[in-house]
């Protein structure tokens, strides 16, 4: 049978700021400026009266995305 489902249609992989902190050793302050400037792609989730910050797995750099699957 033919698979009609685009190849390029995966779903984006959402990181928490703070692994994202840890790994490319820079406050979550700067990474949320570095965001908001556009360097990164993020999303916000409103949990209660708090903003959740994520990070989109592959605008990040190629190095980070090594070390935060467990490659170095």
């Amino acid at each position: 049978m033919f698979n009609a489902i685009p190849e390029n249609t995966s779903k984006p992989i959402w990181v928490a700021i703070d692994d994202v902190s840890n790994v490319l050793k820079l406050t979550i302050k700067t990474l949320k400026e570095q965001c908001r400037s556009g360097k990164y792609i993020y999303k916000v989730e409103k949990s209660g009266f708090k903003n959740n910050y994520f990070m989109n797995f592959s605008s990040l750099p190629d190095y980070a995305q090594r070390k935060l699957i467990g490659l170095r």
